[in-house]
């Protein structure tokens, strides 16, 4: 298991910051998308899913949305819903990238609500845990 900071662009050139923990030979993957108001740690609620999901085996990326923690922008003028899904599709293909071929998102309040939006137009999304 390999833990690291990693940084990635969106298609409309911000730059995301996040934690990255891959799980060797795994092709499992999580992307943990978090509320409004946090950031990828989502009050430590992420912090023991991610612990727990690499113990069985999956990949994760927890990962800043635009506007928040250590990624790039400001949370009144470029947190939108279409700034959240490039955001969102910037994690994806960041996850591809790295060769998992089993995608799966978990989202938190907002961050569910744009990863229902996203996987509602992508075929990419192998399964979904949302929480309001």
């Amino acid at each position: 298991m390999r833990r690291q900071v990693v940084k990635f662009s969106t298609n409309d050139n911000f730059i995301l910051e996040g934690d990255f923990t891959k799980i060797e030979d795994s092709v499992k993957g999580v992307i943990l998308a978090h509320g409004m108001t946090v950031n990828r740690d989502d009050e430590g609620i992420f912090v023991r899913a991610e612990s727990k999901l690499n113990e069985l085996g999956f990949s994760t990326l927890k990962f800043d949305f635009r506007g928040h923690g250590k990624s790039q922008g400001d949370s009144l003028t470029d947190f939108t819903i279409s700034g959240e899904l490039r955001d969102l599709e910037a994690a994806v293909n960041f996850m591809k990238d790295t060769n998992i071929l089993e995608l799966n998102i978990a989202g938190a309040s907002f961050g569910g609500s744009v990863s229902a939006l996203y996987a509602g137009t992508q075929r990419n999304i192998s399964k979904m845990c949302l929480s309001a």
